[in-house]
C-alpha cells in the first residue's frame, strides 16, 4: 500500500517486490522438487547397494561352489588314475595269464606226443616180447 502511495518509484518497487515473491516461491518449489529427487536418489542408492551386496554373496556363493566342483574334479582325475593303473595292472596279469595258458597248452601237446610215441613204442614191444614164448 505504501508503495501505491508513493508513486512510480513505487510501483516500481511493488512490481520487483512481487518478482521477487514469485522468484522465492519458485524457488520454494524448485527446491521441494530437488528435495524429491535427492530422496529418491538415496533410496534408489541404497536399494543398489543392497543389490551389489546380494550379488556379492551370490559371487561369494558361485566361488564357494566352484571350489567345491573342482576339488571334486580333482578328486575324481585322482580315482580315474588309480582305476587306469588298476586297469593297467589287471591288463598285465590278464597277459601274463594267457602266456601262461598258451604254455600249458603246448606242454599238454608235448605231453600227448610223447604219450602217443610211448603207446606206438609199447605196442611195438609187446610185439616183440610176443615172439618169445615162456615155457
Amino acid at each position: 500500500m505504501e508503495a501505491a502511495h508513493a508513486g512510480e518509484q513505487g510501483r516500481s518497487f511493488a512490481l520487483v517486490a512481487s518478482e521477487v515473491h514469485s522468484l522465492t516461491q519458485c524457488s520454494a518449489t524448485a527446491a521441494k522438487e530437488i528435495k524429491v529427487l535427492i530422496d529418491s536418489s538415496v533410496q534408489e542408492v541404497g536399494a543398489g547397494s543392497q543389490l551389489i551386496n546380494q550379488a556379492g554373496k551370490t559371487m561369494d556363493d558361485v566361488m564357494s561352489s566352484i571350489q567345491k566342483v573342482s576339488a571334486m574334479l580333482k578328486e575324481i582325475a585322482v580315482a580315474s588314475h588309480e582305476q587306469s593303473d588298476d586297469i593297467e595292472q589287471f591288463n598285465l596279469a590278464i597277459t601274463q595269464m594267457v602266456e601262461v595258458i598258451q604254455q600249458n597248452a603246448a606242454l599238454v601237446e608235448e605231453a600227448a606226443a610223447v604219450s602217443k610215441s610211448m603207446q606206438i613204442q609199447s605196442e611195438s614191444l609187446v610185439s616183440a616180447v610176443g615172439v618169445f614164448k615162456l615155457t
